[in-house]
């Protein structure tokens, strides 16, 4: 199998496209990356910045490259001896009218070659036969007594118009409105015999195949327009059906679709949808066929030697993704890697028996990220922080309370789809015990404390039913309201294994499509912008809670415990703060008092620039203390110029953190005043002198400790086990925000700079004299890529030995070995540079670290692979010489 070395994460988009990628794949080599990790290239919505909304997972996106492009792109990686990752998104396409599959199903229903693939309530009681379009402002009647639907002639035929979009109409209605014109056209004898007996023979006759079906429709709309007599019939027939609203109502009843106002989904909704993005439809991957069918150009990729790698978009989306491992495994065949995005909560392990290699590597980052902030400050912080934050400040008690709101408010749709489901079990109960059904089941899919759980079909394992069992528990105790409907459920929810039905599986089967999304929009999307005690840990596969954080013995058990092949990241393009932002803000932890003094001092000082309306204060308190981390996190460093859109880039980030949080607005109904008032806030501060004053030496601190934090981050990512990913431009310092600021277009043309100079004169103490400037961390980063490709076998399948740093750096430096077939090489990353050295000092040679010494079995010589300095063990590897010359070191035993 071909395994990468390392992965570097590409977004693409009509900005950045394939002649981009084949420009920088030089840069790339140079950088020491082995595999491109390919955003999907599918054809998608024109202007998509992120490709997973496809339009046509059988065509390449024409905004990005032509097929020749991307043959071109793969002779160039292969010619570098590099792999192409690509990403692939098997559980959802775009809910758009220039999706092809989706507009033939509108058109034609069941007897579409594409009825199978999405995933539709054909059988809804509101509206069966028909999929809902959530397009509406207001009601069906009020669009179309506006004029805003109506029905239109074209090349395609017959047509439905809502504003800009193109609605096919029924197959069996179109075909019979052709005939209606032929019967009443008075000339008809004289129209073009061939093409006459065609239309005629065409009203009444079953769907004829879409490709010939779409050139009868155009040379109608051909005939039609050359022929004034035909075209003044059609017309006459639109202008009847369009002026009366009840004939224009009976004609949409007749679709496959049926106009809906967009909020309805939020308590009804008859198709599966990503999260909870209506524009997004699910597909029913779980149908051989409809595996087969998507999964054709990616075959057709992998045959052709582009693609040696698959990352698969939202596994948990899938209705039985085990299954769908397996074929795409057969698919693919055993050469290929594939890696799943999957957040896995701690503790939690991904199943054994997938065909997968690993996770696109979050549970890494949440690892990682709590090994840097300090437990010891814990109390301190959230003590604070319940003083600031009058609301709420316990953590499970706002996850419980935010899953439940999105669940009820904005997944009611989907949650009343179970319901019908789960009550179709109990046809005797009446409508006060079907909404305790819900009430209940909505606390139910609430309690879940992972994504979803993996039934297998036909079987309850009892470790699974174990687990129901105890989110069964959770939820009574949660709701003893509704203790006897509980007690009424519990076959359904927590059945015995020996007792579950087919038709309970089902239906916890289905149930797990859900709990995914839930928890998503419920914590990554809301939790994680509500409770702010430390920002830096609100990370997707990370949880913000007051558990204690990781400390080096815990971490060395989990690198022992992960899987080789998996992926190691630190940042991704649904992060929702940049890597090294994130290391600043942990720091606060290192310095609690100091921040609490601090932000008391900040908060007077902004005195002025709160705002308040209706006994209501702008920012809140909790706003405000978001403010100031990612003020801290963000800030540029130190003597660089602050860039003219900073501000702008802050406050279209406040203004989607407080829509997230969906305290005082929100995404559907935004309030224009919290919002105007929160920009005005931060824009204040940012301009006030007395405030800088105030924030910028303790900012700067936080950033030259920062930087330190950064470089280890780095050594122990590419380092470690597992298969390190580099988000792009994140070679330099990373302070970004969440998307879309983290996708915002990289200086590539700097970075090739970068590496020009540091190939003539790569000097370590030359880095040092100002460390604040991105050229450190591009070293670091680019010495240990080229290390880890040099060195590929012993990270790939070496051992992992914890090592141990004597007295006081006991907690403070990180360090172990990597051992295969005779070969050593050794990490040694201070982590707790806040406690060894002052701020405007760097941790190298013996002031810094003294005595410090790492034991190791015998005596040896190694050489740094970041700076080519020896050093010797004998048998103790003294700190002093380890970072004589630079804070971080990979060290290779030589022979």
């Amino acid at each position: 199998m071909s395994v990468p070395v390392s992965t570097y994460r590409i977004q693409f988009h009509k900005g950045f496209t394939l002649r981009h990628l084949i420009g920088i794949i030089p840069y790339l080599h140079g950088l020491g990356v082995s595999t491109v990790y390919a955003s999907p290239i599918f054809k998608a919505v024109p202007g998509s910045t992120h490709g997973y909304d496809t339009l046509d997972p059988h065509a390449l996106n024409p905004e990005i490259g032509t097929e020749a492009d991307v043959l071109e792109a793969s002779a160039l990686l292969k010619a570098h001896g590099m792999a192409w990752l690509q990403d692939i998104v098997p559980n959802h396409m775009a809910f758009d009218l220039q999706n092809g599959w989706l507009c033939d199903v509108l058109e034609k229903g069941p007897q579409s070659a594409y009825y199978p693939c999405f995933d539709i309530n054909w059988e809804d009681a509101r509206y069966p036969g028909r999929v809902m379009l959530p397009w509406l402002a207001g009601s069906l009647a009020e669009a179309v007594t506006q004029g805003q639907i109506g029905l239109q002639f074209g090349e395609q035929g017959f047509y439905i118009r809502f504003q800009d979009k193109v609605l096919p109409l029924d197959y069996y209605r179109h075909i019979g409105m052709i005939g209606t014109v032929l019967q009443t056209w008075e000339n008809g004898a004289s129209m073009e015999a061939g093409l006459y007996r065609q239309l005629q023979q065409l009203a009444g006759q079953p769907p004829l195949e879409r490709l010939e079906w779409k050139i009868m429709k155009s040379r109608f709309f051909q005939t039609g327009y050359r022929n004034a007599g035909l075209q003044r019939m059609i017309q006459t027939v639109i202008t009847q059906t369009n002026q009366s609203v009840a004939a224009l109502e009976e004609l949409l009843r007749q679709q496959h679709y049926v106009f809906v106002p967009w909020q309805e989904t939020d308590a009804h909704i008859n198709y599966r949808r990503f999260f909870s993005v209506n524009d997004l439809i699910c597909l029913r991957m779980e149908d051989p066929q409809v595996f087969g069918l998507y999964h054709q150009y990616i075959k057709y990729w992998l045959d052709a030697g582009v693609f040696q790698g698959l990352r698969v978009d939202h596994i948990d989306g899938l209705r039985e993704p085990k299954a769908y491992l397996q074929r795409l495994r057969q698919l693919a065949g055993n050469g290929t890697y594939i890696v799943v995005e999957k957040i896995l909560e701690a503790h939690e392990t991904l199943p054994e028996d997938w065909q997968t290699q690993g996770t696109t590597g979050y549970d890494f980052l949440s690892v990682t990220n709590r090994l840097f902030a300090n437990d010891a400050a814990a109390p301190l912080l959230s003590g604070f922080y319940a003083s600031i934050h009058l609301y709420e400040s316990d953590y499970e008690e706002i996850v419980f309370r935010k899953k439940l709101f999105m669940l009820i408010h904005h997944m009611g749709g989907e949650l009343q789809n179970l319901t019908d489901q789960l009550a179709a079990f109990f046809p005797d109960i009446d409508a006060a015990q079907r909404t305790n059904i819900r009430q209940a089941l909505a606390y139910w899919l609430v309690s879940f404390p992972v994504y979803r759980l993996y039934l297998d079909a036909g079987n309850l394992s009892e470790p699974d039913a174990e687990i129901l069992r105890q989110i069964y528990g959770k939820a009574v105790g949660r709701a003893p309201q509704f203790e006897d409907t509980f007690r009424m459920l519990q076959p359904c929810l927590a059945p015995d294994p020996l007792e579950a039905t087919p038709a309970i599986l089902d239906f916890l089967t289905r149930t797990q499509q859900f709990t995914g999304p839930l928890m998503a929009k419920g914590v990554e999307d809301t939790t994680f912008y509500v409770y702010n005690r430390l920002i830096s840990q609100n990370e997707v596969g990370d949880t913000p809670d007051e558990a204690e954080n990781m400390s080096i013995v815990q971490f060395h058990k989990a690198m022992r415990q992960r899987p080789p092949a998996t992926m190691n990241a630190t940042a991704t393009h649904d992060t929702k703060r940049g890597e090294d932002a994130r290391m600043r803000i942990n720091l606060i932890s290192d310095f609690a008092s100091e921040w609490i003094e601090k932000v008391t001092q900040w908060r007077e000082i902004a005195a002025p620039y709160f705002t308040g309306t209706a006994g209501r204060t702008v920012p809140d308190p909790n706003d405000e203390y978001f403010i100031y981390q990612t003020l801290i996190g963000t800030y540029p460093f130190d003597g660089e110029p602050v860039e003219e859109r900073y501000l702008e880039r802050i406050q279209e980030y406040l203004t989607k953190m407080a829509r997230e949080a969906k305290v005082h607005t929100n995404w559907a109904k935004p309030d224009a005043d919290y919002e105007a008032n929160l920009l005005g806030f931060v824009a204040g501060l940012l301009a006030d002198r007395r405030f800088l004053d105030a924030f910028l030496p303790f900012g700067a601190k936080m950033a030259r400790y920062g930087v330190w934090a950064s470089l280890a981050q780095i050594i122990i990512k590419i380092t470690a086990p597992g298969v390190p990913d580099v988000y792009q431009g994140t070679e330099t310092w990373d302070l970004s925000m969440v998307d879309p600021d983290n996708r915002r277009a990289v200086d590539y043309g700097f970075r090739q700079q970068m590496m020009r100079e540091m190939q003539a004169a790569a000097n370590v103490q030359l880095l040092l004299q100002n460390p604040l400037r991105p050229h450190i961390k591009f070293f670091a980063l680019r010495q240990a890529l080229l290390a880890r490709r040099t060195h590929a076998p012993v990270f790939a399948h070496g051992d992992y030995q914890p090592l141990t740093a004597d007295g006081i750096f006991r907690d403070k430096v990180l360090a172990f070995a990597r051992r295969h077939a005779g070969e050593e090489i050794i990490t040694v990353v201070p982590i707790r540079t806040a406690a060894v050295c002052a701020a405007d000092a760097i941790p190298v040679g013996e002031e810094t670290w003294a005595d410090g010494v790492l034991r190791l079995p015998e005596n040896a010589r190694y050489v740094n692979l970041l700076t080519n300095e020896t050093v010797a063990a004998s048998p103790e590897l003294r700190l002093a010489e380890v970072f004589e010359t630079f804070p971080v070191a990979i060290l290779r035993r030589l022979a």
